[in-house]
């Protein structure tokens, strides 16, 4: 296989740019699709409007008089709670974080959240912008998104690498971001914008080298630090270390993402269980790590690498619809959020217009079609039937899910692997569903910030199991003896 690789790869490096997450080929079809399609137009449109109104919905948000980066690099969004509450903050600017219970905290950890906030907020303005770039062909929105990026390239070596309690030179640490995770979330739209505006002529030859040496390589050569292995982490290193080597094409860099030690084609060895589940055994990671996971497979799609053929990748498309409860809820196991399949319906655009299977039909429909649609989706993709989902066992992932015929009561159990740092003590934990609602509930997780996330939201005692001696349950994996339904 090495050797196709190489020669797969060593043709994605000479296509011409846009050749990340859309290339020319595309902004053609969307031109039709826009053409003979209302919804289309309506988000080509929606996208050029926002990049017109973001500086100023920038200022607005956040206090601001004038554009302008934070001053040094941002704090992990899971401080962001009162710390005598443990609620969620609402921002005042210019340095007053709100509790819901009528006071105010104020303090350098709270303001740099909101640095990190202001980073993303860059990041996606950069990125409309040299979309609207592309639909309009108006040269005030490259240079728009020219602005953020060389903006980012003058400052990004400069900012210490830090991690989330501020130590120094942390293998875990960014400098736009407290984590190299977030560092990658970030790091992909700003590539995305880098390849759409590179062959605009807004940027001089000096410009392009200084943001590809200053800010994209820059920020490859912090995220590299900290291999993570079998990790959502490492799910988002890669698409992000993918989206620059796609963006400069570089071999080496496309290369590490895809088929590295701990690459893209490692995740799907090692990462997902045989049905398609995501090993943290919580929901919500496992649509978090799906959606680097899918990007990369697009950026790759289009310089002829095909990662959709990858089985596991399919499979965690399947898990979740196989699993959810009557109303597209999925339980709240480990630390899992509220999720929802039909609030992921973007993924399933991807999904539907890949493999043409009904099953992911059947999420779509439900809402307006946005962006992913309109980049990675079918022209039209009327909305599917709800599947008809009978009892099943996923015994490599330790799951199994009970469903009465005739009636929407559902019991889903949790008996597998304990799903790492993300892991609580609840085996044998479960979820009821009847008469529209869920009876027996899973307390999920809250900002880990919180006081209580490892006080309670992780203990044996805040879950439908049992307590023995009134002790929690230590970390175990379950073994299936027998299933009938």
């Amino acid at each position: 296989m090495r050797p196709v690789l190489v020669i797969a790869l060593a043709a994605a490096s000479a296509c011409a740019q846009p050749r990340t997450l859309l290339d020319q080929s595309d902004f053609e079809r969307i031109e039709q699709l826009c053409r003979s399609n209302r919804w289309a137009a309506s988000v080509r449109d929606g996208i050029v409007s926002a990049a017109t109104g973001w500086q100023a919905a920038h200022l607005a948000r956040f206090g601001l008089r004038e554009w302008a980066l934070p001053p040094e690099g941002g704090q992990w969004s899971h401080w962001y709670v009162c710390p005598t509450h443990g609620a969620g903050l609402t921002y005042r600017p210019p340095n007053e974080h709100l509790c819901p219970r009528g006071h105010a905290v104020t303090g350098d950890r709270y303001d740099r959240v909101i640095y990190s906030r202001r980073n993303s907020d860059n990041a996606a303005g950069a990125r409309d912008n040299a979309l609207a770039y592309r639909f309009t062909g108006k040269l005030e929105y490259a240079r728009a998104a020219a602005r953020i990026l060389l903006a980012y390239a003058e400052v990004y070596g400069g900012w210490p690498i830090h991690d989330t309690t501020d130590r120094i030179d942390w293998r875990t640490g960014g400098r736009a971001f407290a984590q190299t995770l977030d560092e990658s979330v970030w790091l992909i739209p700003m590539s995305w914008a880098y390849d759409l505006i590179a062959g605009s002529g807004v940027l001089s030859d000096e410009e392009r080298r200084r943001i590809e040496t200053g800010l994209l390589r820059a920020a490859v050569a912090v995220i590299e630090r900290n291999d993570a292995g079998k990790s959502n982490w490492q799910s988002w290193h890669n698409a992000a270390i993918g989206a620059v080597g796609f963006a400069l094409g570089d071999q080496e860099l496309i290369t590490r993402a895809v088929g590295g030690k701990s690459g893209f084609r490692f995740q799907m060895r090692e990462s997902i269980f045989e049905e398609g589940f995501w090993y943290e055994g919580a929901w919500s990671y496992h649509f978090y790590a799906l959606d680097p996971l899918l990007q990369l497979a697009e950026m790759a799609s289009r310089n002829g690498i095909d990662l959709f053929a990858e089985l596991s990748l399919r499979k965690m498309f399947e898990a979740p619809l196989r699993f959810a409860l009557p109303d597209g809820s999925l339980p709240q196991f480990n630390d899992s959020g509220a999720a929802n399949v039909f609030n992921y319906d973007r993924f399933y655009e991807a999904a539907y217009h890949r493999y043409e299977d009904p099953l992911f039909l059947s999420v779509l429909g439900r809402r307006a079609r946005g962006r992913e649609a309109l980049f990675w989706g079918k022209e039209s993709a009327a909305a599917g039937t709800r599947l008809e989902l009978a009892s099943e066992i996923f015994p490599d992932s330790g799951n199994a899910v009970l469903r009465a015929p005739g009636s929407d009561h559902t019991i889903a159990f949790k008996f597998g692997p304990h799903g790492g740092g993300h892991g609580h003590y609840d085996k044998l934990n479960f979820i009821s569903f009847a008469l529209g609602g869920i009876m027996a509930v899973d307390p999920g997780t809250q900002p880990y910030g919180a006081p209580t996330h490892n006080t309670w939201d992780k203990m044996t005692v805040a879950h439908n199991t049992v307590v023995v001696d009134e002790r929690t349950q230590a970390e175990a994996t379950g073994a299936l003896l027998a299933f009938a339904a």
